[in-house]
């Protein structure tokens, strides 16, 4: 429901982020219905439709899973390097646990807020 706070935390461990979402329930709201607790959808999804929903994630597993297989081994795009220049300035040490540590020892707290808030 949310993609910023891991966005910014695949920055951080320089890993490659592409966040994919479906929509399950688009007409949300548009008809009254009465909800029913522990059912899909709180019951508002009509019988005729929920082997269609049911079946969603597998189809699109389906779809995602050859282009995973299908990534190099070998990265060659900039979400491995996005914070080698921290680490060129010795703000940052390449071991991302020690991150912490080095924040509360760092002097210039100013230009380490500027990446890592």
């Amino acid at each position: 429901m949310s993609l910023a706070p891991e966005a910014f935390l695949a920055r951080e461990l320089e890993i490659c982020y592409f966040p994919l979402g479906y929509i399950t329930n688009w007409a949300e709201g548009v008809k009254k219905s009465d909800f029913k607790p522990n059912e899909l959808f709180g019951g508002t999804c009509p019988d005729e439709f929920r082997k269609e929903v049911d079946s969603g994630p597998n189809r699109l597993l389906n779809h995602i899973l050859p282009l995973f297989l299908a990534l190099p081994k070998n990265r060659s795009c900039p979400c491995s390097k996005s914070l080698e220049r921290y680490r060129k300035m010795k703000i940052l040490p390449n071991d991302f646990r020690l991150w912490p540590k080095v924040r509360r020892e760092n002097k210039n707290e100013q230009v380490f807020n500027l990446f890592l808030g």
